[in-house]
């Protein structure tokens, strides 16, 4: 399931790159009314549609994101969790070496400077 939705969030996030840079920018020469009136009223259709499908991708972009968090913590451990295995695995493994580990090192004056 994780797959799929990874999956889900690649091909969003390819559409939303390919919209956007579908879209005109807001200013330049549009603004100044340097196109004619015919191509403006077909072109603002065309400019409204991506318009949505941008918001649309954005909005799935986030669920999407949201469920595949969700679905990390149902099917794994935490990242406390994991940091915690491995600090007792570190622990395990010094300890069989003769290393304290709950040790601190000592500073002395000399190496300080």
């Amino acid at each position: 399931m994780q797959i799929a939705v990874v999956i889900l969030i690649v091909v969003c996030c390819v559409l939303l790159v390919l919209f956007v840079l579908a879209q005109n920018s807001k200013g330049g020469a549009t603004a100044l009314g340097a196109s004619s009136g015919g191509q403006m009223m077909g072109a603002r259709k065309t400019t409204d549609l991506l318009e949505k499908l941008t918001w649309g991708f954005a909005i799935g972009l986030i669920v999407l994101c949201v469920a595949m968090n969700v679905l990390f913590l149902e099917g794994g451990t935490s990242n406390q969790e994991a940091a915690d295995a491995n600090f007792k695995v570190a622990q395990d493994k010094a300890s069989t070496d003769g290393v304290d580990v709950d040790a601190t090192p000592e500073v002395s004056a000399d190496s300080a400077n």
